[in-house]
């Protein structure tokens, strides 16, 4: 490993963003469900896609940062411009999603919502406690869904990790919570405040729509009929002139 100490320095791999077995596999699997997911957008196949296995936020163009080594959201997001004049992305971890910022900063095609702790969080800070973090992608899941899920926890392999309890919400502490009504009030009005102050963007101009970087169509190409053949850039020019006739 020694042998590759500059070429690992030269991209910020090291203490934040370790090397370990599978790395590669992962940002393959990372990057590659979020393009899958913005395809399936595009293509109005889903009206909510997940994916778990994302949200490497830190990650710049020409490093690592924050044990994020590709940033998937940055190509989410690219493939989704494909179709769609804007993005809004919102982050609400408690880090700063700088990666995803700095990535969009000189555009108005892609606004960044970031709510995070306060600047000096990041880097350098981080803990999880994995069993809650389980439980709360669980509840995120149903809600992004609608679907109401039952507080005891089903039995699995995993299921002794959740002990004494076994629920999937945690019993409340003592510490005092201090996000009430009138605190959560302050801040959205705050942010529509600062929305509205926000100068409007230019209208984007047409423009042909480059092929979709994941390509999900399992019939054969043959039997298909040969305008539905058409690539997706295509059959935009095609319905223009169309229409100008």
């Amino acid at each position: 490993m020694n042998e590759y100490n500059k070429q690992m320095q030269r991209f910020n791999v090291g203490e934040d963003c370790p090397v370990f077995d599978g790395l590669y596999e992962f940002c393959q699997l990372s990057a590659g469900g979020s393009v899958a997911a913005a395809v399936k957008l595009n293509k109005q196949a889903s009206e909510i896609c997940i994916n778990w296995g994302g949200g490497l936020h830190h990650a710049k163009k020409s490093e690592a940062s924050g044990f994020c080594y590709v940033n998937d959201i940055v190509l989410g997001i690219l493939e989704l411009l494909k179709y769609h004049q804007r993005v809004l992305y919102i982050d609400i971890d408690v880090h700063h999603g700088d990666g995803v910022e700095e990535a969009f900063y000189t555009t108005d095609r892609v606004m960044t919502v970031s709510f995070h702790k306060y600047g000096e969080y990041f880097p350098g800070t981080g803990l999880y406690t994995i069993r809650n973090v389980s439980r709360c992608w669980t509840y995120e899941t149903s809600v992004a869904l609608g679907v109401e899920i039952a507080n005891e926890l089903p039995y699995n392999d995993y299921f002794e990790y959740f002990g004494p309890d076994f629920k999937l919400h945690i019993s409340p502490s003592n510490m005092s919570n201090q996000n009430t009504p009138e605190y959560l009030e302050k801040i959205k009005n705050r942010l529509f405040e600062n929305l509205r102050m926000l100068p409007h963007a230019p209208g984007v101009q047409v423009q042909a729509i480059p092929e979709d970087a994941v390509n999900d169509e399992s019939e054969d190409e043959d039997k298909i009929d040969k305008d539905e053949r058409l690539p997706q850039s295509e059959k935009v020019l095609f319905e223009i002139r169309i229409d100008l006739k």
